[in-house]
């Protein structure tokens, strides 16, 4: 980028995130976090009214009457911005990138930070600890944050917040506010890391969302890529064929896209994310994918396959009789994007067919199976 622009897009970015914080915060910065800030005075006796929560029990406990803590709100706090700059964030559909709407909500907390006469510090993390801005005051220091968040370049494109949680935790030995800005796309689980931070400081998570991260416009087929690992794949775009010919609705249906289909064969899509119903209870601590939505959304698409051989798809349906020489070999978690190759071993031959499935993340098989599988016409 050159100077001048970035100079235009920084000054951009200030009197922009200025006015937000003028207009919306309007003083109100240090309210919004109620509790935050405040710094042990001492003890008083209970009075009607008082919150139950501020009762000091070592102290009620020794004079058998009711004692509360009082507390004073500390003249300044300091603000952590932990900012993911992973791969996943180049990606936006609208006006801008999420990276860039990462940049101007940074931009308005700081400025809202330095309004109050508090200090401001950043994180940038990808899967390790990318740069480390130290909390401090003055609008230059503003300024050199708003720099940095627009022309930091990442030695790595992955994501871990993990990482960016525990180096908080090691680097900031004051209680703090601290944002986390990211879009949580994370195939590792940091639930123990934020409740570690959020023991320790004030953790407020701030996601960014673009809503073709879960609906791709119908466009036909479409090559997409990981931001992140680089991988690449085609996706046909235009589910409304699956939902015509599959009796199954979510939560059962497991075939997002059709990628390819040929005369014997056909490859389906399925991206595992975090919110999957099938997670509230399978190994909640450790989400896995079960290995049965494995063999069915591979007969899901098993049962396209054969449907695609038909002149009338829309008026059979396809049952599966058995299923044979299943394998699982790894484990699916949230992140993975599951690949559904299946082929026809035996064509359709008195309205039964015989197919071999394979599911594969990356590279490597995570299962496997045989199927036999009949059509009969609806009703």
């Amino acid at each position: 980028m050159e100077t001048q622009d970035l100079l235009k897009q920084v000054r951009r970015i200030e009197i922009k995130t200025r006015r937000l914080t003028n207009n919306i915060f309007a003083g109100e910065y240090h309210s919004a976090f109620k509790g935050r800030g405040m710094s042990f005075s001492e003890v008083r006796e209970y009075q009607p009214g008082d919150d139950v929560r501020d009762i000091d029990w070592n102290v009620t406990a020794r004079t058998n009457r009711p004692y509360v803590k009082v507390y004073e709100e500390e003249r300044e706090l300091t603000v952590m911005l932990l900012v993911d700059v992973s791969g996943s964030l180049s990606f936006g559909s609208q006006r801008c990138t999420q990276r860039d709407l990462i940049a101007e909500i940074a931009a308005t907390l700081a400025f809202s930070a330095i309004q109050n006469n508090d200090k401001i510090g950043v994180l940038f993390f990808s899967d390790r600890v990318e740069k480390f801005i130290p909390p401090q005051k003055g609008r230059r220091h503003i300024l050199y944050i708003i720099r940095e968040l627009l022309t930091f370049t990442p030695q790595s494109r992955r994501t871990d917040l993990g990482v960016g949680l525990e180096y908080l935790v090691r680097a900031i030995s004051k209680r703090c506010i601290a944002f986390v800005l990211s879009d949580f796309i994370d195939r590792k689980d940091f639930s123990q890391s934020l409740r570690i931070a959020s023991r320790k400081h004030d953790v407020v998570a701030v996601r960014v969302y673009d809503h073709r991260m879960a609906e791709l416009p119908d466009v036909g087929l479409m090559r997409v890529g990981d931001a992140e690992t680089g991988h690449e794949l085609y996706l046909d775009t235009s589910s409304k064929r699956i939902r015509e010919l599959l009796p199954h609705r979510y939560p059962m249906q497991l075939v997002d896209k059709v990628v390819a289909m040929g005369a014997t064969s056909i490859v389906g899509v399925k991206n595992v994310t975090a919110n999957e119903p099938f997670f509230q209870g399978h190994f909640p601590e450790e989400p896995v994918m079960p290995g049965v939505l494995q063999i069915e959304a591979m007969a899901q698409c098993g049962g396209l396959l054969i449907l695609s051989q038909l002149e009338e798809p829309e008026r059979w349906s396809t049952y599966f009789l058995k299923i044979d020489d299943v394998k699982f070999r790894h484990k699916v978690i949230p992140g993975d994007t599951l690949l559904f190759k299946v082929e026809l071993l035996h064509p359709l031959r008195h309205g039964i067919s015989t197919m071999k499935g394979y599911v594969f993340v990356g590279d490597h098989i995570v299962s496997e199976a045989t199927f036999t599988a009949q059509i009969i016409k609806n009703k």
